[in-house]
């Protein structure tokens, strides 16, 4: 995951967001060991392309949203 993170931020993504569901304890534990932190629903999430738009509010209430963002370089 680590590695994963650091290529992000090589070629320049300012945050990554994921979602899990809310029974993945452990998953969420893992995310926040290398700096994920919990936010609101986003729209545009993974489910959007799969779950009918009234079934959306039902996905959202189950899932776990979290974010990682990158400090700034000095350079940008």
């Amino acid at each position: 995951v680590e590695h994963l993170l650091a290529d992000a931020q090589t070629i320049g993504y300012r945050a990554v967001r994921l979602e899990s569901l809310k029974f993945l304890v452990e998953a969420h534990a893992l995310y926040r060991s290398v700096g994920f932190r919990e936010i609101a629903p986003y729209m545009g999430n993974s489910m959007q392309d799969y779950q009918a738009q009234e079934k959306m509010d039902r996905y959202r209430s189950s899932a776990v949203f979290m974010e990682r963002r990158f400090a700034r370089s000095s350079g940008s």
